[in-house]
């Protein structure tokens, strides 16, 4: 009998007495204004989900499926993994086996056919592989070849997305984005690519999101080191949906981090951009939906983007997140409030109205948005919905080691 996550999580939540209990569905009424975003740590009785608390996490990862919640990261430069199991009133994380495997740079989740996986792009050979999570827990399992890479480089910023029934490994790799198709037995074929990797021409890839919409399996990077191109696979063919996107127009703006997200049947891109001249990042979104080109910021000025410190240049936003709740779009960031200040995680819910559009910060609205401590820095971050809920994990430094964090917003 297979088992996997979904056998655990029924175990686990059956042996936690407080149920899981229906949260507030009301973000109409936040966006109107009507009541306030509450946050909690969920960190459970650890305070952490490090394993070992003198070891500092990087790179964390959140996944929604299935109804099961998994957070990763990398501690001592190894996977590590944990799921959800408890409620947000006693939350408890469940550690999953440690996949065996070198130094692990940056990692991504899928979960697919009833398994969970994970792709592992490392700073030494072999570069790139994914793993399966064994159905009895007991360990992880490798199902690509030893190295998927295309030209024995690291991969930058991997994406593993789930289209067509086949599952998709994305990612930038010396300065092309590139794709592989695994059918969910054997085979693994890069026969999806176009001439250039997933593009047409070469152009310097970087930065590469991805997601799926309106039946296709759509793409975004930044290219040829200014703007933001978007490419769209139909499960033949791939074409540009958008190119040389940037807020800026001259010289001094460079585009670059994206993030792509689909809802309400519309699709939007987020990115970062700096503004070189004044040396200062912004975050700026954008509709991308075929046959719009509509922006979704609420800065007609065009100098300060998605911010919450918006009235100088000093302040930095790092590199967007986009996600949506009961339909509602909403963006995340990273966002120091001064040179040399602590970085925080900052989050805006969008109103939706494409034509006026506007936002509410729903991070608290102060000048620190979310962190577990007001002394040191967050330094990496990721969001997923789950359960009609907002999640956030983020690692932070607790003056031994950086440490890695969840907090829910309902």
């Amino acid at each position: 009998m297979r088992k996997g996550p979904a056998y655990l999580a029924c175990i686990i939540l059956s042996a936690i007495a407080a149920g899981c209990g229906g949260m507030l569905d009301d973000w109409q009424g936040i966006s109107s204004g009507e009541r306030q975003v509450i946050w909690q740590s969920v960190d459970g009785p650890a305070g952490t989900l490090n394993v070992s608390t003198s070891n500092s996490a990087g790179y964390p990862r959140l996944l929604s499926a299935d109804g099961m919640l998994f957070a990763a990261w990398n501690e001592l430069g190894k996977p590590r993994l944990k799921m959800y199991g408890g409620d947000d009133s006693n939350p408890q994380w469940i550690t999953l086996p440690a996949p065996s495997c070198s130094t692990a740079n940056s990692i991504a989740m899928a979960y697919f056919q009833g398994r969970l996986y994970l792709l592992i792009a490392t700073g030494a050979s072999p570069w790139t592989y994914v793993m399966r999570l064994r159905d009895d827990l007991s360990g992880w399992d490798m199902v690509s070849p030893p190295d998927i890479s295309f030209f024995n480089n690291p991969a930058e910023k991997p994406n593993l997305v789930i289209y067509n029934g086949s599952l998709y490994a994305l990612w930038c790799e010396a300065s092309t984005a590139h794709i592989k198709r695994y059918d969910g037995a054997t085979t693994w074929t890069d026969s999806v690519e176009d001439s250039h990797g997933i593009d047409d021409v070469a152009s310097s890839a970087e930065y590469l999101s991805a997601t799926v919409y309106n039946g296709h399996l759509v793409a975004a990077y930044k290219q040829l080191s200014v703007s933001i191109k978007v490419r769209a696979y139909n499960g033949a063919t791939w074409t540009t949906w958008a190119e040389e996107i940037r807020r800026g127009t001259t010289a001094n703006d460079l585009a670059y981090d994206t993030s792509l997200h689909a809802t309400n049947g519309r699709l939007y891109l987020a990115w970062q951009e700096r503004n070189v001249s004044v040396n200062y990042d912004s975050i700026w979104v954008k509709d991308i939906t075929p046959g719009m080109s509509l922006w979704t910021d609420f800065d007609t000025s065009n100098l300060y983007g998605l911010r919450y410190h918006r009235n100088n240049f000093v302040n930095v936003a790092f590199p967007p997140y986009l996600g949506s709740v009961n339909g509602r779009l909403y963006a995340a960031w990273r966002e120091t409030p001064i040179p040399g200040g602590l970085e925080s995680v900052r989050l805006a819910l969008f109103s939706g109205e494409i034509l006026s559009p506007s936002w509410i910060f729903i991070d608290g609205a102060g000048t620190n948005g979310l962190m577990s401590n007001a002394v040191y820095t967050v330094q990496e971050m990721d969001t997923v919905t789950h359960d009609s809920k907002i999640y956030v994990i983020f690692n932070q430094l607790d003056g031994t080691a950086n440490q890695a964090h969840v907090m829910v917003g309902y």
